[in-house]
């Protein structure tokens, strides 16, 4: 089961992604902690596990009053900890690109995705993939403002999202698209022209 909530000024996404009955993991929790809260409560799953596509702002701060809540295992690129810790004083598990944890039934794959920021990362859950600010439902993402980013960028999409089986599901980190999600497949489509 996903949950999409929309919230805050920039239209951000946060995702609760489990099975009823069972955990849950929080994509990007930031704005409003007790929806997340309750939208996971509503559907009888448990938060045991948070992971941020990126430390920016707008998609972490909530970190630390949903760990308080439910003393949830955060993730994040082991190249994005440093700027998770501006907003975060918690422990953070730092991953590598292509790890794997379990979340009840369901197998969450990390997936290292620079070039938004250092450190940003994709998870792929099932058929499903969550691509933060990557990729949009409208296409390409917007690079960092550092050395190389728009190169990275290009490799994640072309490269390590390009991988994915083109029917994926996919659920970007703001409603900024025409779409709230969308096959991937068709939006790298659109990027590569």
């Amino acid at each position: 089961m996903i949950i999409q909530l929309r919230h805050g000024p920039f239209w951000n996404f946060s995702y609760v992604v489990g099975v009823p009955g069972s955990e849950a993991l929080v994509i990007d929790p930031a704005w409003d902690i007790p929806a997340i809260h309750a939208a996971a409560s509503e559907h009888d799953m448990r938060i045991t596990h948070v992971a941020v596509t990126h430390g920016h702002h707008d998609h972490a701060h909530g970190l630390t009053e949903l760990v308080e809540r439910t003393a949830a295992t955060v993730f994040v690129h082991q190249a994005e900890a440093a700027m998770l810790a501006e907003t975060f004083g918690g422990r953070v598990t730092a991953v590598e690109h292509d790890a794997n944890v379990l979340l009840g039934p369901l197998r969450v794959r990390f997936l290292h995705t620079p070039g938004h920021t250092p450190g940003s990362m994709a998870l792929y859950v099932g058929e499903h993939v969550f691509t933060g600010d990557t990729l949009t439902t409208a296409g390409r993402g917007r690079h960092g403002a550092y050395e190389g980013a728009a190169a990275q960028l290009d490799y994640s999409l072309t490269r390590v999202l390009a991988a994915l089986a083109p029917g994926t599901a996919m659920y970007p980190g703001h409603d900024s698209g025409p779409s709230r999600s969308a096959v991937l497949g068709d939006v790298l489509a659109r990027v590569r022209r």
